[in-house]
Formats: structure tokens, C-alpha cells, sequence
């Protein structure tokens, strides 16, 4: 894929052991909305970048003329000799949050799949992400398991 339009981080990750599903979110501030919407869980093709040990490094989409990049973990750098990324598919929904302002981006696909599998996040495992957080504070997202 080309360089990113926008790049965000995520806010929450969520794993349904029963299914073998991870559903990542992050918010995309409104004035970035115009790169165009999905509808609710369209299916569509997407770009994950994994590193050691099957850790989710992060998601690349395309979304109308845009394309959006979801970072999810800073890349180490025992990362940069094992770096992989596979094109998989996934359902991807972008919608305006509750307040009407800003929207909110989900993404939900197999933990597995023929050229990939992610091992990490496993559960109730937290993270850091650089300088995305209020004055470039190193931001934390948590994954939570869900067995519905």
C-alpha cells in the first residue's frame, strides 16, 4: 500500500477466544471523515504488519480515496529482522460516535489465517504506543477478552 492519508492509534482491542477474532477501534477525528465511509462491517482487504513473536504491529486500509493506517504497537527492535505483513480479509465499519462529532473505526478479523498468525495480544495485556497520547505522552491500550 502507499503511505498513509491519516494515522491513527488504537483505543481498545478486543479478542473473542470462542470465535479466534480480534476487533480493534480507534477514533478518526471529523474533520478527516471526508476520506470517505464504510458501511457496517463491509467486507474488505487490509494489510497487518506483525512482529516478533506474532505481535500485532499494526492494520493499513484503504477507505474511499483515503488510506488509513491504525497503528497498535511501536515496533521493537528485535522487530525490524522479522517484520512481516499479509494481506488478509476483514470487516471494517466506520461510524460517527455517539456526540455526533468524531467517528469511530472497527475492525474485526481472524487471529489466523494461511500466511499469518498472531499470538499477541493473547489477553488482558496492556501496551505502549509513543507520543499519541495528550502532549505526546506515551498512550496505553489494554486488550480485553470476550467469550460471548
Amino acid at each position: 500500500m502507499r503511505d498513509p492519508d491519516l494515522v491513527i492509534g488504537a483505543t481498545t482491542i478486543g479478542i473473542d477466544l470462542r470465535a479466534n477474532t480480534l476487533t480493534v477501534t480507534a477514533p478518526v477525528p471529523a474533520d478527516t471523515m471526508p476520506l470517505g465511509g464504510a458501511d457496517a462491517g463491509e467486507s474488505r482487504y487490509g494489510i497487518i504488519d506483525i512482529g516478533t513473536q506474532g505481535r500485532l504491529l499494526g492494520i493499513e486500509l484503504e477507505f474511499g480515496a483515503g488510506h488509513l493506517s491504525v497503528s497498535i504497537a511501536d515496533p521493537t527492535a528485535a522487530d525490524a529482522a522479522v517484520l512481516r505483513s499479509a494481506r488478509i480479509p476483514l470487516s471494517a465499519a466506520l461510524r460517527r460516535d455517539a456526540a455526533g462529532s468524531d467517528g469511530v473505526l472497527s475492525i474485526v478479523f481472524s487471529r489466523h489465517g494461511e500466511r499469518y498468525d498472531i499470538s499477541w495480544p493473547s489477553g488482558n495485556q496492556c501496551w505502549r504506543r509513543s507520543g499519541s497520547g495528550v502532549a505526546g505522552a506515551p498512550d496505553v491500550t489494554c486488550a480485553v477478552v470476550s467469550s460471548r
